[in-house]
């Protein structure tokens, strides 16, 4: 009987949410690893809840990082830390 180890490798998986102090909201689960066009479509998600002077606060990633994520961020009237 032949192996195949590849059904028995996990498959990454990335989760992407938005929290505020009364609830988490916009769950995200895709699978792979993180991309800007993930990113993308977290952030469109997103939008509807996002208010002036809000604060988003992104990790580090590269992704959170490319210029179309920068470019779209930027018409938000939110703080953005890294």
């Amino acid at each position: 009987e032949n192996f195949n180890h590849q059904l028995t490798q996990p498959r990454n998986q990335t989760l992407i949410a938005a929290i505020s102090p009364e609830k988490v909201f916009d769950p995200l689960c895709l699978e792979g690893s993180l991309e800007s066009d993930k990113i993308m479509q977290c952030l469109q998600q997103c939008r509807p809840h996002l208010q002036e002077n809000q604060v988003l606060f992104l990790d580090n990633a590269q992704p959170h990082h490319r210029r179309k994520v920068r470019e779209y961020l930027a018409d938000y009237p939110i703080v953005i830390l890294f």
